[in-house]
């Protein structure tokens, strides 16, 4: 009997005291100028610019045994808070008896308050038979309207601030939505009861200001580490909240790079995440719930994929369709071989031609080579705030499932910066002799202008790969390049370089090289696909909309 009673008990507060995440956490912008025609559908402009919130769970842990979508949109202004919901329900929507309660069909329960020790809530109720509940507010304080379709349905309330208890920069948040054919309730928050404060979601409120404007995008990538970059509105302080994908507490991190750090000083933000697990997925987001991901990278040998492309000089569109390529988006990591853009004028040129795209369509590790073009404009420096804002090197070298990466720079349009170059040789002699350049399974090259002799001023690359020894130059198996804009490859022991070209191919004399040197097409892919024993390369021709070339490169 003493055995069941214990057993009883442990069921008991597995019931009352579940494990739960941490608080979720958005962003709540106060907008101005909001117009709203009251009718149920949030179809205005200004929603688009609230906080969003669609990650809703069942309520009490169940399964969810039927497809449905529930987005919540809030905002505030100087006057009123303003809700948006809108429901899915593909079981058919159920208005209710008009004479029965608020729960008597489809219904949903909002509920405000302050986290700030103010100890106060408000909680709404209203369901689709048109009955309401309220706790701490009354129907004549707000105003709402709903539209209910089929199986689809929708509701607008305005609720004066006047209204809400006292807050300031936070307010507590949640909301229940009853699905009455579903037979269940979704939640956004955690929670064991209804007016479980404590673990309601929590809005920061913001105002324009603190709106993210640009990105965020991942600037630099390393096996234990990243940095999380994005622009606000305007000069303020910044934080990004990740975790491992799968884990359900979100670590939040500030702006933390030594000699750099920005909190308010700045509208552009890096937030270096340290400590991390090579190869390992991380979910994050910059505290408005849009949760986006990155992978850290594994020197691990394992079978893997990556994209190439190269001189999209700004070319937004034509950036956007390589990316979209199904090629492409199951590729492992993406490369640009340089000139993204054509001159550097500022951040907004920069995005504009370049980041946006990865940003909105790129989720994995990438890397960006500095190409004659990202030195031409009166900002050139804005390249490393961008993509590599602790290094703020454009030659390095990285190790991803076995290949070894290495990048290569030059000093521009000009070359006369010789002290650049020389320090360059000298970072690159020590790097030949690392552990991880002797154990890789390949050694890849890349570099923007190639290391034809004579082509494109190369001969700059050339003089910084022919100080390494003779074994260390025969320890590479491939070289990219960019910047003359048509394919074209040297082949070990071919006299003549092939061209795409007709001007070119088969009259300019190859390099002398023990691998080849591959130069890619303007705005067009080229796939490699690495396993043990090989690299399998598909070159891709946008001019002729065609594979043009594929390579088969064994391992030594």
């Amino acid at each position: 009997m003493k055995l069941v009673r214990i057993v009883m008990l442990v069921w008991v507060l597995g019931i009352l005291l579940p494990s739960y995440a941490a608080n979720k956490r958005a962003l709540l912008p106060c907008l101005s100028n909001i117009k709203v025609k009251l009718d149920g559908i949030p179809d205005e402009d200004f929603w688009k610019k609230s906080c969003k919130i669609d990650d809703f769970q069942l309520f009490k842990r169940k399964h969810l045994d039927a497809p449905q979508v529930t987005v919540v949109r809030i905002c505030l202004d100087d006057k009123n808070c303003y809700i948006a919901v809108e429901c899915d329900e593909p079981l058919g929507v159920v208005k209710g008896n008009p004479d029965g309660s608020a729960w008597s069909g489809d219904q949903v329960e909002i509920f405000l308050g302050s986290p700030e020790g103010k100890d106060w809530y408000r909680q709404i109720v209203f369901g689709l038979n048109g009955k309401t509940y309220n706790e701490f507010i009354e129907d004549a304080d707000m105003s709402r309207a709903v539209y209910a379709g089929e199986k689809r349905w929708s509701a607008e309330l305005i609720i004066p601030r006047s209204a809400l208890g006292e807050f300031q920069d936070k307010l507590y948040f949640n909301m229940l939505r009853g699905r009455k054919n579903a037979k269940h309730t979704l939640t956004w928050s955690d929670i064991v009861w209804a007016v479980d404060m404590h673990r309601f979601g929590i809005l920061q409120i913001y105002t324009p200001e603190n709106e993210i404007i640009r990105g965020p995008w991942c600037a630099e990538n390393g096996d234990t580490s990243a940095v999380i970059a994005f622009e606000t509105a305007d000069n303020c302080a910044a934080s990004v909240f990740y975790r491992k994908k799968g884990e359900n507490t979100f670590q939040e991190v500030y702006t933390d790079i030594e000699g750099s750090i920005q909190d308010s000083a700045d509208s552009l933000h890096h937030v270096l995440l340290k400590n991390l697990q090579p190869g390992t997925v991380y979910e994050y987001h910059t505290g408005n719930n849009d949760i986006r991901t990155f992978t850290t990278l594994t020197a691990e040998p394992a079978d893997f994929t990556f994209a190439v492309t190269t001189d999209t000089h700004g070319r937004d569109k034509a950036l956007r369709e390589v990316l979209k390529r199904s090629d492409v988006q199951k590729s492992d990591i993406f490369i640009h071989l340089g000139d993204m853009i054509t001159g550097v004028v500022g951040r907004n040129s920069f995005y504009e031609g370049y980041l946006s795209a990865m940003s909105d369509l790129w989720q994995k590790p990438f890397f960006s080579l500095r190409g004659n073009h990202e030195y031409r404009g009166n900002a050139p420096g804005v390249f490393f705030d961008m993509l590599y804002p602790v290094s703020r090197k454009a030659y390095y070298s990285f190790v991803y499932k076995g290949v070894y990466f290495m990048v290569l720079d030059f000093d521009g349009d000009l070359c006369h910066d010789t002290d650049y170059i020389d320090e360059q040789c000298k970072w690159l002699a020590e790097e030949v002799k690392s552990p991880e350049f002797s154990a890789a399974e390949f050694r890849v090259m890349l570099v923007h202008q190639p290391l034809f002799a004579g082509r494109g001023g190369g001969k700059t690359l050339c003089k910084v790969f022919s100080g390494l020894p003779e074994k260390a130059q025969n320890s590479f198996d491939l070289a990219f390049s960019g910047h003359v804009h048509i394919y074209e490859k040297s082949m070990p022991g071919d006299k003549y370089i092939f061209s795409l070209h007709p001007g070119r191919n088969g009259k300019v004399e190859a390099m002398p090289l023990k691998f080849p040197v591959l130069t890619g097409e303007k705005e067009s892919a080229i796939i490699v696909e690495k396993n043990s024993k090989q690299l399998l390369i598909k070159v891709f021709s946008k001019a002729q909309n065609k594979q043009v070339d594929e390579i088969v490169i064994k391992r030594k």
